[in-house]
């Protein structure tokens, strides 16, 4: 129905009944041509496609799921080497450090010696 047709149609209404009835039933006309208009077969053939693509966007994710967790295992695991690491390093300088403070404490000790016998 075209905008003439609409107008000429509240016209024959309003001229019947009277202008709030003929507001109501001309509120209730689609605004657009009816070949224009979703059926519900549309409707639920549109549906179907959108729970195609959903199903398919859900399983897309699904498996990015998947690799994220095998990444964060493979994380995990270098995170694990580097804590190995970090703890051979503190040995190699408690090692070194021990061994830095007994020549340091020699040194102090023929210092404190030489100092002696030469007094």
């Amino acid at each position: 129905m075209d905008e003439v047709s609409r107008h000429h149609a509240f016209d024959v209404l309003r001229d019947r009944l009277d202008e709030p009835t003929a507001s109501l039933i001309m509120s209730h006309l689609a605004p657009v041509p009816a070949p224009d208009l979703a059926t519900r077969a549309d409707l639920a053939e549109g549906l179907d496609v959108l729970g195609t693509q959903l199903r398919g966007e859900v399983a897309e994710v699904r498996g990015e799921i998947v690799e994220v967790r095998g990444e964060i295992v493979e994380v995990r695991g270098e995170i694990s080497e580097v804590r190995g690491e970090i703890s051979e390093l503190r040995g190699e300088h408690k090692r070194d450090l021990g061994r830095l403070m007994l020549v340091q404490v020699a040194t102090l000790i023929a210092a404190v010696g030489t100092t002696a016998a030469i007094t």
